[in-house]
């Protein structure tokens, strides 16, 4: 009696070592006699066959066999598709290797990681490009460039640039960021590479120098001459004043003529004059005046504050000379300063307010 489940007769159940449906694996020897045709393919014809594809079946058709995977594998396939597909190398992808390139603009991946969907990248020739790719790349100022790489305004003109938000000021208009290598480039090809580069910022560094070197001599020029117009009236030049800062900075829009008034009329109202004390008590009244009103913006009340110091000046100004007129008999009793002034007590010029 033969096996129920395959028939034979060398054996009478299934789960007998010679069924051969009880077998979980089956060897079957391989054949080398079948010839491989497609490996006899010329290479114009593997071209047309992979051109027809799409990535993805590029890529399984590379596991075919060795001799796909060779043909498709390389970076010269990768080049002709280059071309096919109207895509360029230029310099500014030159690491970019050119399956990266076919890679990138059929599944619109990053054109460097190809891990992540990215957008057009306006540094990397419109190519694909994801964030953390694009923040590896060094970008540089409008100033930066400029100052370092001895470039204008003309030269910056076509070049690939992004505006970002400020991020040292709020308000102020957006920063213009070029790419690093964009900017070397340019540099180099103005300046005749490296070498002439190099001549330009060294000849910039002692133009600067040179700059540097006549603004301090005449910072000196104005200070000893601003020292000596105060002198002559009895006065020091005081560190703390910005109306003196300014003229010895060359940045004040007072002659040194001007400039020797106004510390004149400041030393009257804070050492001779009571300006302080007017001052605390017009401030106080000011506050009291206004309150906690809410419908005054911080500009109005900064303006009406200021008004306040602006009147109280002048009407310090005013009690002082009215007292020197009034005492006019008496001046010699009181103690002079140095610049020769009668120094009155607050108590006697604010008689009678």
């Amino acid at each position: 009696m033969g096996c129920k489940s395959c028939g034979a007769t060398d054996h009478q159940r299934r789960n007998s070592k010679k069924c051969p449906r009880n077998l979980k694996y089956v060897h079957v020897e391989p054949t080398y006699n079948e010839p491989n045709l497609l490996s006899k393919l010329p290479l114009e014809l593997k071209d047309a066959i992979a051109n027809l594809l799409d990535v993805k079946s590029l890529a399984r058709l590379s596991m075919v066999d060795r001799n796909w995977n060779m043909s498709i594998d390389n970076d010269d396939f990768w080049e002709r598709s280059c071309r096919r597909r109207g895509l360029k190398k230029s310099t500014r992808v030159s690491e970019i290797s050119h399956k990266n390139l076919v890679v990138s603009s059929c599944t619109k991946r990053c054109v460097r990681c190809l891990g992540k969907k990215a957008s057009p990248s306006v540094f990397v020739s419109n190519l694909y490009l994801c964030r953390p790719c694009g923040k590896s790349d060094t970008k540089i100022t409008v100033t930066r460039a400029r100052k370092e790489y001895k470039l204008n305004d003309q030269d910056l003109a076509g070049l690939p640039h992004v505006f970002v938000e400020n991020p040292h000021y709020r308000n102020a208009s957006a920063m213009t960021l070029y790419q690093l290598s964009d900017i070397v480039a340019k540099a180099h090809d103005k300046y005749g590479g490296p070498e002439g580069l190099l001549e330009a910022q060294e000849k910039g560094k002692k133009r600067s120098e040179a700059i540097l070197r006549t603004k301090a001599i005449k910072r000196d020029e104005r200070r000893a001459a601003l020292e000596a117009a105060l002198e002559a009236v009895h006065l020091e030049l005081r560190e703390d004043s910005v109306m003196c800062e300014k003229y010895v900075n060359g940045v004040s829009r007072f002659s040194l003529e001007e400039t020797v008034g106004i510390m004149i009329e400041a030393h009257v109202r804070h050492e001779h004059s009571p300006y302080e004390t007017l001052l605390d008590s017009n401030m106080d009244e000011a506050r009291r005046e206004l309150g906690h009103d809410e419908w005054i913006s911080y500009d109005e009340r900064r303006s009406y504050f200021q008004n306040i110091r602006d009147e109280t000046e002048d009407e310090a100004v005013a009690l002082y000379e009215s007292t020197l007129r009034n005492h006019a008999d008496i001046i010699d009793t009181f103690e002079r300063c140095r610049c020769g002034k009668p120094l009155f007590p607050e108590s006697l010029m604010l008689g009678g307010k």
